[in-house]
């Protein structure tokens, strides 16, 4: 059942962030200055259901790892129990230092947009 939950909350918050940040994140960061980022989305750019093509992603993990500045993970409970992203940390790991991951609760996010909205609301 922590799992469904888990899953659910994951849906429910990465799916608009991850818009958000797709169609407005590099606007934003280029008005501030920062130079165009390069955004590699494993839940995206790895096929999910075929098999075929799943494993072909996964063979070029290293090419993209290999050229990240840092590595974000959005993290559930169910992340490091398929073992292509126990893979995809192990290899980041073994060409970065420890500082260029970063592990965010999925939660984090969530109590972010509670309390930013919470905020917003009493400014009315």
């Amino acid at each position: 059942e922590g799992d469904l939950q888990s899953t659910f909350l994951a849906r429910l918050v990465v799916a608009p962030m991850m818009m958000t940040t797709l169609l407005f994140g590099s606007n934003l960061m280029s008005k501030l200055g920062f130079r165009d980022p390069y955004v590699f989305l494993d839940k995206v750019c790895i096929h999910q259901a075929d098999s075929v093509l799943q494993r072909a992603g996964i063979r070029k993990l290293g090419a993209f790892l290999r050229v990240s500045d840092r590595m974000l993970v959005l993290y559930t409970s169910v992340y490091l129990k398929r073992l292509w992203t126990v893979y995809e940390v192990a290899s980041f790991m073994t060409m970065h230092e420890v500082e260029q991951l970063e592990m965010v609760p999925v939660m984090l996010p969530i109590a972010f947009f509670l309390v930013l909205g919470g905020h917003a609301s009493f400014q009315l």
